[in-house]
């Protein structure tokens, strides 16, 4: 069962810069990952605006959509996010899975019944699930996500970023619309397979990477094909309540730069916050990068299937983030210290 380190109805109270980057925390943990829920992650993040979210500044890099090669054929798409405040990155995984069966058995059966069986439904569990120490490769472990591929890529550009806020509320629309699970239907194809086109509608130039993009959405025999019908509607939904977030998170930025100066004990405003909204600040161009580009990393060839259509490669993810070290009195400074728990 996936665990969140967050209680609902509590997020938008509790949710810190640490929960998204957890070993910048100075208290261990022995958990391997922790998880929220597209209304949590939502909620702490849009519910007002709070600088230590670092709701201006965390950016979606890149999105693989993978596939795992065995059981049910589990499909996901792993994201990278970077703090562009702090050039902090890390991998989180989203995906949909049912309660009774968060992770897929080797054989592809759910709750005893057939993957194709029209039977089987149930509540969904959709979660964003976040590594605890930057490796790709042990949160695949931990998500049991092994053996896998990644059949695409999206590379979002720089002059049209991608907030993680807004991810977050284009999860929370499909999740909100289709709460129910079912094997034939509204399955982890179903739920990859939507935010993926809806991210592409929304940033039209992202650019991608096409590897084993006909293997998306299939199980064998079967091929699961969303419609035109689908995607714009939840798209039509997302684009008006990501207007109503933004118009929401504008206020509420006015009203904490004009309450906070009055505030007993106030620190200035967080290096890196944006005067205008929403407004990604990126790493000068002239500062070294603190990490190889994708394509400069090795891939792993024991995980590729064969090619035979001559498709371009999607890169292989990075195996494991460099750890960005800085001193715990310079991490307070651009994080400040997480309030102690009541």
């Amino acid at each position: 069962m996936l665990s969140s380190s967050i209680l609902p109805g509590t997020a938008a109270r509790w949710l810190q810069f640490i929960d998204l980057f957890p070993w910048t925390s100075s208290t261990s943990s022995n958990a391997s990952h922790s998880s929220l829920t597209p209304s949590q992650l939502f909620l702490g993040l849009t519910d007002h605006y709070d600088p230590e979210t670092h709701v201006e500044s965390i950016i979606v890099k890149t999105i693989w959509y993978g596939k795992r090669q065995g059981g049910a054929r589990h499909e996901f798409l792993l994201i990278d996010i970077e703090d562009s405040a702090t050039q902090m990155q890390n991998f989180l995984v989203l995906d949909r899975n049912n309660t009774e069966s968060a992770n897929l058995g080797d054989r592809g059966v759910l709750g005893g019944l057939g993957l194709g069986s029209r039977a089987f439904k149930g509540v969904t569990l959709d979660a964003f699930r976040i590594s605890r120490d930057g490796s790709e490769d042990q949160l695949m472990t931990d998500c049991n996500l092994k053996p896998r591929v990644y059949l695409q890529k999206l590379e979002i550009a720089p002059e049209q970023p991608l907030y993680l806020y807004q991810l977050a509320t284009l999860a929370l629309i499909v999740s909100r619309d289709h709460p129910t699970y079912s094997a034939d239907l509204h399955n982890c194809y179903f739920f990859a397979g939507l935010i993926w086109a809806a991210i592409q509608k929304f940033r039209p130039k992202a650019e991608l990477t096409n590897r084993l993009g006909g293997q998306r959405g299939r199980f064998g025999p079967l091929l699961y094909v969303l419609s035109e019908e689908e995607i714009n509607g939840i798209y039509t939904a997302f684009d008006e309540r990501l207007k109503t977030v933004e118009s929401n998170l504008a206020k509420t930025r006015r009203d904490w730069l004009r309450l906070k100066p009055k505030a007993p004990g106030s620190r200035s405003i967080r290096k890196g916050s944006s005067e205008s909204w929403p407004e990604a600040l990126f790493p000068k161009k002239s500062s070294p990068s603190r990490m190889p580009t994708i394509e400069e990393l090795p891939e792993v060839d024991n995980e590729k299937p064969e090619i035979t259509d001559g498709s371009a490669l999607v890169p292989a993810v990075p195996p494991r983030l460099s750890m960005f070290r800085r001193s715990r009195e310079r991490l307070r400074s651009l994080i400040g210290r997480r309030p102690k728990e009541r």
